[in-house]
């Protein structure tokens, strides 16, 4: 089995979730429009995807921005922000969210709101399949995630985000620096074990694909995204009963549902 199957795969079961996280706006009729994401200038034109939104969220948006807008109090506009947030989270429009929550931490300038913002730009940037959307969203959670870096260096969650940001822009090799970084200082942190084991299979080298993912297994047992992986490591390295313990674990496991989906369709393969 190629890279390729295990992308096929995984993309099978989160191909609707990546279809609705893209940046969109809704159109009602020619007379009245209401926007659900906002504009972040990138100078690049993003494609807008059209998803229809329940009346209930679409009117509670607007009567929303417009209490904002019309705001001079920190803490109400950091309340209506919030609100904001959470509307177009449940329409899973991420990119929207991380704009309003954005502007709560600007507002309010503390390292829990900066946490708070720097994460839902990830959310937006993990999501999006747009390579100018990532390069957007990487730099708005870097930026995020550098002003708490700035105040706690010893973040190590934090820098593993901020590493898996750069690992997609034009110098990878910054990020794949700071996650081994990290494990120097944690040879046990679940965030850059799980990426460098990514990067590793991605790369070619399953060997130290499967070091990785066995290691964060060993601190991290239920990280059955980890196992999933390390399961298809065994089974392209044709040790296959190695391969079927993993994905038989998982099935039996209160993994995500997509999770047992995927590790299903790899034991099928193996018992053809």
């Amino acid at each position: 089995m190629t890279l390729n199957r295990i992308i096929l795969l995984i993309l099978a079961t989160v191909l609707v979730i990546i279809i609705y996280s893209l940046p969109r706006v809704v159109v009602e009729n020619k007379k009245e429009k209401v926007e659900l994401s906002e504009p972040i200038q990138t100078g690049e034109e993003h494609t807008k995807i059209e998803k229809p939104v329940p009346d209930s969220i679409r009117l509670a948006i607007r009567g929303l921005k417009e209490s904002l807008e019309n705001s001079n109090s920190i803490e109400k506009r950091i309340i209506f922000a919030d609100s904001l947030a959470n509307a177009f989270r449940d329409v899973l429009f991420y990119d929207s969210a991380a704009y309003y929550l954005g502007i709560a931490a600007d507002e309010s300038g503390t390292l829990e709101r900066y946490k708070i913002a720097g994460d839902a730009y990830f959310d937006a940037f993990n999501f999006t399949v747009s390579a100018s959307g990532r390069s957007n969203f990487g730099e708005k959670a870097r930026f995020y995630y550098q002003k708490i870096l700035d105040v706690e260096p010893d973040n190590l969650d934090v820098k593993a985000n901020l590493a898996v940001t750069y690992v997609t822009s034009g110098t990878p090799m910054k990020g794949i620096g700071m996650l081994r970084e990290i494990l120097e200082e944690d040879p046990t942190h679940e965030k850059a074990l799980f990426n460098l084991g990514l990067l590793s299979i991605t790369s070619g080298q399953l060997d130290k694909a499967m070091e990785r993912f066995s290691t964060l297994l060993e601190n991290y047992p239920d990280n059955y995204e980890a196992r999933l992986y390390l399961g298809y490591c065994y089974m392209e390295l044709q040790q296959s009963d190695d391969a079927k313990n993993e994905f038989q674990k998982i099935i039996s496991s209160d993994a995500d549902e997509n999770i047992k989906t995927a590790a299903s369709g790899y034991l099928e393969s193996i018992n053809k």
